[in-house]
Formats: C-alpha cells, sequence, structure tokens
C-alpha cells in the first residue's frame, strides 16, 4: 500500500527541516572561536563570535598535518572541544608556526599528563 503525501504535509515537513537547520546554524554561530590566544604551556584563551572569552586546557592529542591542525581542548566543567584549523585560515607563517610549536610542545604536554595521572606514593 502506497502512502500519498499531500502538499501540505510536504509544505509542513520543509517547513520544520528549515527551522532545525537554522536553529543548528544559529547554534554553531554562537560558539564560533574567532581568536586563539596561546602563551605559555597548555593554557589557551579563545575568543568566541560574541566577543566572550573562553579558558581551555590544550590536550595532548592534538592531530597536526601540513593542511590540517585539530586541537583538542578542555573547557570548564570538563567540556571537550575540537578546534580544526586550516591552512587558509590564518597567514601561512602562523600556520607553519602553530604546527611546529605543537609538533614541540605535545610530547612536552604528554608527559606532563601522564605524570599528572600517576597515582602517589606517601610512605
Amino acid at each position: 500500500m502506497l502512502l500519498s503525501v499531500t502538499a501540505l504535509e510536504t509544505s509542513v515537513s520543509l517547513f520544520m527541516a528549515m527551522l532545525v537547520l537554522i536553529g543548528y546554524l544559529y547554534a554553531r554561530r554562537r560558539a564560533t572561536v574567532r581568536a586563539i590566544n596561546w602563551e605559555t604551556g597548555d593554557r589557551i584563551q579563545l575568543t568566541v563570535h560574541t566577543g566572550g572569552i573562553v579558558d581551555a586546557q590544550l590536550q595532548p592529542s592534538a592531530f597536526v598535518h601540513p593542511w590540517l591542525v585539530v586541537l583538542q581542548l578542555r573547557e570548564p566543567e570538563n567540556r571537550r572541544r575540537y578546534l580544526p584549523i586550516l591552512p587558509d585560515m590564518l597567514p601561512g607563517q602562523q600556520f607553519r608556526q602553530l604546527r611546529v610549536r605543537l609538533l614541540t610542545e605535545i610530547p612536552q604536554l604528554a608527559r606532563i599528563s601522564h605524570h599528572d595521572d600517576e597515582p602517589s606514593l606517601d610512605l
């Protein structure tokens, strides 16, 4: 048995899909990162679209490739954010500097976080 779909049902379905898409795009836009400030260690400040500052901690599991960098960040309340960075998002020299810094500092961050996870023995 075939179900017939009326023009009204189709219009309502398309309208609902558009509302969901608009809501999703609006939510994503509000969380858009406009700037990254990485001074020392694993502390990073993100400037978001609204102008607010979000403190985050760089995790040692960043992905670094000549055409893509993905930062894994931990925000307050243990919330994780994955931040993809493509070469055309910043000047070429800055993208290269970011990649080199990540490749040199990520191993240090991994050692620090590994030592933080080890239990201490009090004798």
